[in-house]
Formats: structure tokens, C-alpha cells, sequence
């Protein structure tokens, strides 16, 4: 859609969409805009506990989109032809809390079921590139750059990297291959420090 400009058709289709977030809301209800004939939004834990914008939720249900709440996808059906036919499902129960203090999905022993589907969209959520934070942690004269348990770079308190990695830094802005965007950075003018806090 962002490459043609052209809206997604999806007449005549059923649509499922897995995640309980804001982007979930936002495929879903492109869906049913592309005329979908059947759209489901499958989400793990009851409508109580996603992260989605309740306006959104609300909205699309007056749209038509279909909610299977306490539900979780375990198979994608093919045909011979290795098309997409039909979605897996297993019915899911909220156990004790997990750290967050959310309740954690259970599933719950034989009470899969399936659905006809002829497009599976994941919005169940994104993941940050940190294969570089060794490398820069090795810059580091006081403290580090730290990942949480969901692949977040945490803020460190009181950083300072050595001169070197400025100096890279000032070299990286001036290369030929830098990023237009990071162009206006070359103009500011910079004071020689020891190192950057933040």
C-alpha cells in the first residue's frame, strides 16, 4: 500500500489478525476498509488486558471485525499447493501472574479449533536492533548500555565514552555515505570535550 498507493482488496476474504496492540488495530481495520468479507482479531488474553486504544477496539467492532479473545494461534493450514486454507487455534485460560503482574496465557488441553483464512497478519510486536551495543560498550569509561528482557536499550546514568569514539563519531558524520538527514550536523559547531554524559 505504501509502495503503490493503492488500498489492499481483500473482497471476498477472511483476514485474521494476531496481537492485541495499536498496530493489530490498525490491520484490522485497513482489512475490513480493504472489503474484507470476514475479519477476526485472535488475542491471547481477554479485552481487559490489551494494550490497544479502547476507542480503537470499540470502533472496530462497530466496523465488523470479530474478537477471539483468550485464544492463540498453534498451526497455519495449508492446501497442496502450500496456500494459506486455515488457522489453528487453542483456547487459552489466564493463570498465575508472570513478573509484569499481568496474568499469564494458559492453554487449555483439547479445545482446539479451526478457522477459514486467506490472509494471516502478526502484530505482535517488534523487536530493536542491539547488535551493536557490545561494540559501543566498549567505548564506554563509565558505565554501559543495558538490554532489558524485552530487547530495550535501557538509559544508562552517568556514561562517558572516550575520546576515540567521539572522534569515530565526527568521522562517521563526515563520511560521503552519511544520510542526508544527518547532513545539518556537520554545521554545528562543536566544542572539544572529554566525553559525553547522558
Amino acid at each position: 500500500m505504501e509502495m503503490t498507493g493503492q488500498r489492499p482488496d481483500f473482497s471476498g476474504k477472511t483476514v485474521v489478525v494476531v496481537g492485541g496492540g495499536n498496530t493489530a488495530m490498525d490491520c484490522c481495520r485497513t482489512a475490513i476498509r480493504g472489503h474484507a468479507e470476514k475479519v477476526y482479531v485472535v488475542y491471547r488474553r481477554t479485552e481487559k488486558e490489551m494494550p490497544a486504544n479502547p476507542i480503537e477496539i470499540h470502533e472496530s467492532k462497530l466496523e465488523g471485525v470479530d474478537y477471539l479473545f483468550l485464544t492463540n494461534p498453534v498451526e497455519i493450514i495449508k492446501t497442496e499447493n502450500n496456500q494459506l486454507q486455515k488457522v489453528k487455534l487453542i483456547r487459552m485460560a489466564l493463570g498465575e501472574p508472570d513478573a509484569s503482574g499481568r496474568r499469564r496465557p494458559v492453554p487449555v488441553p483439547d479445545s482446539e479449533f479451526e478457522i477459514d483464512a486467506d490472509y494471516v497478519l502478526a502484530a505482535i510486536g517488534q523487536n530493536t536492533e542491539v547488535d551493536f551495543i557490545n561494540h559501543i560498550n566498549s567505548f564506554a569509561e563509565i558505565g554501559k548500555l543495558a538490554i532489558n528482557r524485552w530487547g530495550e536499550i535501557l538509559k544508562p546514568i552517568n556514561t562517558h565514552y572516550k575520546p576515540e569514539f567521539l572522534q569515530f563519531l565526527l568521522l562517521a558524520m563526515a563520511s560521503p555515505d552519511l544520510p542526508p538527514l544527518l547532513k545539518p550536523l556537520l554545521r554545528l559547531k562543536l566544542q572539544p570535550i572529554p566525553a559525553i554524559s547522558f
